[in-house]
């Protein structure tokens, strides 16, 4: 058995991983919760998501809840999912859309309702996790 790196930690790797669940309210259809849909960039009231191919358009208003990934698995269609713990909540719409070769779409959404404290801790949390890999990758290089 190999010895834990001194360099690189298994726990200092780890972070929370989200999930992404979405309703499109223009079509009144959702996103498989196993479609994969990803977040890409966050901005103060913006996101950008790989989504599912057609599975929305430009001007489409849609319910989206990021939340923990352990938590996801317990999300059943119909189920209140604002009541999930860890769950952020936004409505936003769909300012941009582009097809990507892999059978998804690259979509941007500007949030229409949200809480913004919420928001605002969420993409602190993001941006230390980031800031955490970053360093362990500059240790590295070094």
């Amino acid at each position: 058995m190999a010895a834990e790196s001194t360099i690189i930690r298994k726990s200092s790797m780890k972070n929370v991983e989200y999930a992404v669940l979405i309703s499109n309210l223009t079509s009144k259809t959702e996103i498989p919760v196993k479609a994969h849909t990803k977040l890409i960039e966050l901005g103060d009231d913006w996101l950008l998501l790989e989504v599912p191919v057609s599975s929305c358009s430009k001007g489409h208003k849609l319910a989206i809840n990021i939340l923990p990934k352990t938590e996801a698995k317990k999300a059943t269609k119909g189920q209140a999912r604002e009541k999930i713990p860890g769950v952020i909540s936004i409505t936003a719409t769909v300012e941009q859309s582009h097809e990507l070769p892999e059978e998804a779409d690259l979509i941007r959404v500007k949030f229409v309702q949200y809480l913004k404290a919420q928001w605002s801790d969420f993409l602190k949390e993001w941006n230390q996790i980031q800031e955490r890999v970053n360093k362990q990758f500059k240790s590295i290089k070094e």
